[in-house]
């Protein structure tokens, strides 16, 4: 009898084996590997404390390559919403710069890095045999060490020459000789073409920010690469100002130095305003009546022509001690720059292919004064005036204020101390006895809109006239209008 139930107990277990299928014989005769169940050793170097693994993961294997390289898969028996959740939730808590993320169906990829390593992770439904026995979710996640900002170090070596702000490039800016020679992890300043200080030590913050000491004090500054034309350019930024830096050399270096001295004595005299008053030595009115006139700035020129600007920010550039070159309207000029004294008066001579424009230091609101002598124009109050010619007649003058009107057609001196300038780029300036402000303005429907800045903003009724020498401007109340009473300016 005990026989017999021993051999129906046998019979039992085939017939379960056989109903069952291959899974359980498998499990039988092909056991779990221990790193399934115990999981498996990874290196100490791993970044756990920023590169969190999810709570229940079991690490089923593990790769080391020369601390330079770590691969990890581990198991969870989460869902894979689960998983993407934590990582993009541990993105965001550890502040991981995160390049791509890519999510499928039943598969999830992130790229990025983190604090002197990048990382690549790979979210999927387990798949095989053992992995589907334990698990619902597999992760695989690639550690690729690196020292912070090795890649930006290796492009700042080398020399480079500042030559632009905030995306200007310009020789104007190369002309000022300030450059930086970065040598491993030290840099050299140069700053008016010389050498300033030497091997400054420098450290990097994180991938584009480095901070070193100069002139005593400790400085952090971003440091990026941008194409501009073709041409890359190291951007070095710091309180938010971005100087621009271009690979060079001292001795290129110092063809700006030779560009920069020549005609340095002359430069200094063209700063200003100077209207043309004459042609080959003879000065008239009726020259400075054409309102034609140059304003020279820095190393940049700006012409009127009939009273009005003609083009903004020409760059010149000295061929020799006294003689510029430009472009102007597509066309090339070669002009020869002096100075002539008449009648104790010292005016600016250009001289072009052997004919010869004498100017004179000026204004642009003196240069107006002749354009309404030049036209003899009247304007009157109750002339109606465009917003267009209010911005025209008001423009580039300062005015200061002088009479009060009334309503009556009376005036009265004012004792009030205010001068305005209105220029043609929509800002400008206000001055009373006790405060300076710089303004921006614009004219709508005959209402003049004056921002001081800080949410405070002053509006009028404007209005001008002219008796053709002198010219007023009319501030009105903007609600009550010509029913009150003006402030009147008169050009200075």
């Amino acid at each position: 009898m005990k026989r017999l139930n021993v051999v129906m107990l046998a019979i039992i277990v085939t017939v379960v084996l056989l109903f069952s299928g291959c899974a359980v014989i498998t499990n039988i005769f092909d056991p779990l590997p221990d790193e399934y169940k115990d999981g498996v050793d990874f290196s100490r170097d791993y970044p756990d404390d920023e590169l969190e693994l999810y709570d229940d993961a079991l690490v089923f294997e593990a790769d080391e390559e020369e601390d330079e390289e770590i691969t990890l898969k581990y198991g969870s028996e989460d869902e894979l919403d689960d998983l993407i959740d934590f990582y993009e939730d541990m993105f965001d808590d550890n502040e991981l710069t995160v390049d791509e993320t890519d999510e499928g169906k039943d598969d999830y990829h992130a790229e990025g890095s983190g604090d002197g390593f990048k990382f690549e992770i790979d979210i999927e439904e387990a798949s095989g045999d053992y992995e589907t026995r334990v698990f619902k979710t597999v992760v695989e996640v690639t550690i690729e060490f690196y020292e912070v900002g090795e890649e930006t170090l290796q492009n700042m070596q080398g020399f480079w020459l500042i030559c632009g702000l905030a995306g200007e490039i310009s020789d104007e800016y190369r002309m000022s000789g300030q450059a930086m020679v970065v040598d491993g992890m030290k840099v050299t300043f140069y700053r008016d073409f010389e050498v300033d200080t030497t091997d400054n030590d420098f450290s990097f913050d994180d991938d584009d920010t480095i901070r070193y000491v100069d002139d005593g004090e400790e400085q952090t500054s971003d440091v990026t690469f941008e194409t501009i034309d073709g041409i890359e350019y190291m951007v070095v930024s710091e309180g938010g100002v971005s100087v621009y830096l271009e690979r060079s050399s001292e001795s290129e270096m110092m063809f700006y130095y030779v560009e920069k001295e020549m005609g340095a004595d002359i430069l200094e005299k063209l700063e200003g305003f100077w209207l043309a008053c004459g042609y080959e030595d003879e000065i008239g009115d009726e020259y400075r009546q054409a309102g034609k006139a140059i304003e020279f700035y820095s190393t940049y020129m700006d012409f009127y022509d009939n009273f009005e600007s003609d083009s903004y920010g020409n760059e010149f550039t000295f061929v020799d001690d006294d003689t510029i070159h430009y472009i102007e309207d597509g066309d090339e000029y070669i002009i020869d720059i002096t100075f002539e004294t008449i009648d104790g008066m010292e005016y600016l001579v250009m001289t072009n292919e052997g004919v010869s424009v004498y100017l004179e230091p000026s204004s642009y609101s003196d240069m107006f004064m002749y354009q309404t002598a030049s036209t003899g124009d009247l304007v009157y109050l109750n002339d109606d005036l465009s917003d267009a010619d209010l911005e025209y007649y008001i423009s580039d003058i300062e005015w200061y204020l002088t009479y009060i009107y009334y309503p009556d057609g009376s005036y009265e001196f004012s004792e009030t101390y205010n001068r305005i300038l209105f220029d043609y780029y929509y800002t400008g300036e206000c001055d009373t006895d006790e405060n300076s402000f710089e303004i921006t303005w614009y004219i709508y429907d005959s209402i003049i809109y004056i921002d001081f800045g800080n949410d405070y903003t002053e509006t009028y009724l404007v209005d001008y006239e002219s008796d053709g020498t002198d010219a007023y401007l009319y501030l009105f109340d903007a609600e009550l209008g010509y029913d009150d009473y003006a402030l009147v300016y008169i050009p200075g």
